[in-house]
């Protein structure tokens, strides 16, 4: 059996063996082309039919927010507003540890993210 690459996700392997298994497509490059029309007529389709929202415009970012740290409500907001919430001194703010992206796939913020936000808060905040 071929080794399989760490990096491609499961889905993409099972699509791969569907691929040549149900059609005979070996090639690669011809598989990528499959998937790729496949996943872009699907996300359409599922779009039409209601099923998915539209692609996000901008990443969304997690963000604690409530009157105490045991007591918050999650909040999904682009990046200005993430670091426009983060700077209220009224109520208790915290990043999460997500971004939302695409067609609402999550990831790990990253330092930067963590970074641009507080940036985002120290520029508003010196702008009262």
């Amino acid at each position: 059996m071929e080794r399989q690459s760490d990096q491609e996700p499961q889905y993409r392997r099972e699509f791969r063996e569907y691929l040549l298994r149900e059609f005979g497509i070996g090639d690669r490059k011809k598989q990528d082309m499959a998937m790729a029309l496949f996943e872009e007529s699907f996300l359409q389709k599922v779009r039409e039919a209601g099923i998915l929202g539209p692609e996000l415009k901008e990443p969304l970012y997690q963000i604690m927010i409530g009157p105490q740290p045991d007591e918050v409500d999650e909040h999904w907001l682009p990046i200005r507003e993430a670091g426009i919430a983060y700077d209220s001194g009224w109520v208790f703010v915290r990043i999460g540890g997500l971004v939302m992206e695409g067609i609402g796939q999550r990831r790990p913020i990253t330092d930067e993210g963590r970074s641009q936000i507080s940036d985002i808060a120290d520029e508003y905040s010196a702008s009262k």
